[in-house]
């Protein structure tokens, strides 16, 4: 898709950069088996409490961040509906 800036507003071109992993930011490391998915931080605190203390609140995480209790579709499914 050529001009995703461009066609699809803001949710769209959101939607594009994090299908497609356009300047992603911040790393979780998903599921029993260690999955990597990336994701764009001002996204996540934008839409969650939780995100927003874990990504920018005094206790925030550095390097990848381990989410081993959720299955990584499910995760990538989060991701994408709050995006």
């Amino acid at each position: 898709h050529a001009d995703w800036q461009a066609d699809g507003g803001v949710l769209g071109s959101n939607r594009y950069m994090l299908d497609n992993q356009v300047d992603c930011d911040v790393t979780f490391c998903v599921g029993k088996q260690n999955q990597i998915i990336s994701a764009h931080k001002y996204v996540l605190v934008s839409r969650s409490s939780v995100f927003y203390a874990m990504l920018r609140g005094p206790l925030q995480e550095t390097g990848p961040i381990d989410v081993p209790d959720i299955e990584p579709d499910v995760f990538q499914q989060l991701l994408t509906y709050i995006s």
